[in-house]
């Protein structure tokens, strides 16, 4: 199988996971199911959080969702906070969202003294358990070693499909390289720069990939790539197709199997390369 991809948003950061126990095991449930509750319901809940709470660009808002499964009904059982105890070295305690608020936001789908969480339909919700396989720092964009994809439907799981995820090409990865992976990568393609006397006074030139397509074997056969610079526009359709070739001719690249598909993952990457590069 072949996977096209496309480019991410670099100023994305990862999320942290809600908690959902099935069958007395905890997993990570990759997104916050609270959300599917409406707008003003919504509003009532954070208004009732305390101000003193964690929150960070991983977790706007400031809470972690606990869940879990009686039989195929999805159940909400708290709502948690990190509380600051002392915010200047980091000491917190974690507090539970009392049952008053709990019953003001969510009295509608309270059921036998539980909260029915009816208000979620989600076509495809990850759960995860095992060894993190990948990550991106971009929303719950990571994977692991067992997923089970949820179906869910006014809060009833109606399909459930697991998944052994692994690594199966142990190859080239961008996210693997360390600084001096990247010092290497760079300097391995620099004499192809000095061959252009129209950078002689150019500081820094970027390549832009995106659209990766990578057989199973880790064969990379296509990747769009644009050059981008201050100097002569016309040599930069002549620096992309260079900067193409040199990728293409890496071999392998890492390549997982993935909730039933072998892919590369990779969304897209920018590289840049400094004077000192090649200089």
């Amino acid at each position: 199988m072949l996977l096209a991809l496309a480019p991410v948003v670099a100023s994305a950061t990862g999320q942290a996971a809600d908690i959902i126990y099935i069958d007395g095991q905890q997993w990570w449930l990759m997104g916050r199911a609270v959300t599917f509750l409406d707008s003003a319901h919504y509003d009532i809940l954070v208004s009732h959080l305390p101000e003193n709470r964690s929150q960070s660009t991983a977790n706007w808002d400031g809470y972690i969702g606990y869940w879990s499964l009686d039989g195929d009904i999805l159940i909400l059982d708290s709502v948690v906070c990190e509380v600051y105890n002392d915010y200047e070295h980091k000491e917190y305690h974690e507090e539970s969202l009392p049952k008053e608020v709990m019953q003001e936001v969510f009295g509608n789908y309270y059921h036998n003294g539980r909260i029915e969480a009816t208000f979620v339909t989600w076509e495809n919700i990850r759960v995860t358990q095992g060894q993190r396989l990948y990550y991106e720092h971009s929303g719950w964009e990571r994977f692991y070693e067992t997923e089970l994809i949820l179906k869910v439907e006014q809060g009833r799981v109606v399909n459930r499909t697991l998944y052994h995820n692994r690594v199966v090409v142990d190859g080239f990865c961008f996210d693997d390289l360390s600084f001096e992976g990247l010092d290497k990568f760079r300097e391995e393609f620099a004499p192809v720069l000095r061959k252009y006397h129209e950078l002689d006074t150019v500081g820094k030139v970027y390549f832009s990939m995106n659209h990766w397509t990578i057989d199973t074997l880790g064969n990379m056969t296509d990747v769009e790539v644009k050059a981008i610079c201050r100097c002569h526009e016309d040599i930069l359709p002549q620096l992309a197709m260079e900067f193409k070739q040199y990728i293409l001719n890496i071999r392998p690249w890492k390549i997982w199997y993935i909730n039933g598909e072998y892919t590369h993952i990779y969304r897209g990457w920018n590289i840049p390369f400094r004077r000192q590069d090649w200089d």
